[in-house]
């Protein structure tokens, strides 16, 4: 696993419109759905920036359409693959890699419910 550096809440926000993008975007593209949908109010100097940050970190790719001579914007690695990637460095940093002191301080400490301990037997006798 790489040593990535952790995602600002506004990068994180942009991973989460790139991941469901269906292919790379432009900066316009970018700035008019968090200005129009989510009434941000960001320029393209602070979007551009932010991007700039997310691949510096390793968490895209900036190229160039030959097409349009635009940047495009697109995320290295799904949605699923970043979740998994911190959920291993959460295991690692929080828990010293023990799924039982994870799932003791996921419950509280309670046992899991007869239902979420058959969801749990399930999930595992899938993942073999």
């Amino acid at each position: 696993m790489s040593k990535k550096k952790d995602m600002s809440e506004s990068e994180l926000e942009i991973m989460g419109f790139l991941w469901k993008q269906k292919e790379g975007v432009g900066l316009r593209e970018i700035c008019e759905y968090f200005n129009s949908k989510e009434n941000k109010g960001w320029k393209q100097q602070t979007v551009r920036a932010f991007l700039l940050r997310l691949k510096d970190k390793g968490y895209i790719n900036i190229y160039v359409d030959t097409d349009t001579n635009k940047y495009i914007y697109l995320p290295k690695n799904s949605k699923e693959e970043y979740l998994q990637e911190i959920t291993k460095k959460l295991l690692n940093k929080f828990f010293n890699g023990s799924i039982h002191d994870f799932m003791s301080a996921f419950t509280g400490g309670k046992k899991l419910t007869n239902n979420e301990a058959k969801q749990l037997k399930a999930f595992l006798e899938e993942e073999e």
